[in-house]
């Protein structure tokens, strides 16, 4: 596996909305990816109730129409005991940052599949974004091999490393993507994988620009080792469903130098 730098960010902010029945979502720490933010309701069960943002390539202050995931710049998805895609909806973004990204925006959107047609309401998230102080030199190396082989691909080496950081100064969540020289055109492969000082909480598989949920059960992880400032790394596997088959990443492994 290659050694690529980490990028390391502080997210405090929030994450509002009416989910489906009038259940309300509530989410007091954000994770943000390249593309989009992240989060996990407070009272999550697993990885559930789950959402997640994807921002428009060229960001401007003003509001943007959400298409479904496969045809659309800006979309959305739900992942909760009502879950899926936006098929239509809007983002509305209030406040930016040329580096961090949209900072304050409003959101909503249906979702309209194969089953029960349903709304995502008065969606609203606020975030604060600072990169890490004194972590310029650190670095590490993420992968995992992939089977049975996803398009052509046997695996990911990671050529994006992202860890996020809440208020209390502890990591909530790492983000490893390989990005570039996959086959048949995939654009991302790896892994979102939520986390704590001591442990795996969940994961979920990054494929093209979709995150899809890990199997329930199949999540095996071990040598966790995390030192504030110094390191961190683990060893895992997991299955997920990518278009009806069922895939699993082996011998997936992390090792980050923070120092």
């Amino acid at each position: 596996m290659g050694t690529v730098k980490v990028e390391q960010y502080t997210v405090v902010g929030y994450m509002n909305a009416q989910l489906p029945n009038g259940v309300p979502f509530h989410a007091s720490s954000l994770v943000i990816q390249p593309r989009g933010v992240a989060a996990y309701d407070d009272n999550a069960v697993g990885d559930e109730p789950f959402l997640f943002i994807n921002f428009p390539k060229t960001l401007e202050v003003k509001t943007f129409p959400m298409e479904p995931q496969e045809k659309g710049d800006v979309w959305a998805y739900l992942g909760s005991a009502f879950t899926g895609y936006a098929s239509n909806g809007e983002l509305g973004i209030e406040r930016l940052n040329d580096a961090a990204g949209p900072l304050k925006a409003h959101f909503e959107f249906e979702v309209s599949g194969e089953g029960t047609p349903f709304k995502v309401t008065d969606g609203a998230f606020e975030l604060q974004v600072s990169e890490r102080a004194h972590t310029d030199e650190a670095t590490g190396a993420a992968g995992a091999q992939v089977e049975p082989a996803l398009e052509g691909n046997n695996g990911f080496n990671a050529t994006l490393i992202n860890l996020n950081y809440g208020q209390d100064g502890k990591p909530n969540s790492l983000l490893i993507v390989q990005q570039r020289d996959l086959e048949y055109g995939l654009s991302d492969l790896g892994a979102f994988i939520r986390l704590d000082t001591d442990g795996v909480l969940g994961v979920r598989a990054v494929v093209g620009n979709g995150l899809i949920a890990a199997d329930e059960g199949s999540l095996d992880y071990s040598d966790f080792h995390y030192e504030e400032g110094v390191a961190l790394s683990f060893v895992f596997s997991f299955s997920f469903r990518w278009k009806g088959k069922v895939y699993r990443f082996e011998k997936g492994r992390v090792k980050l130098d923070l120092r």
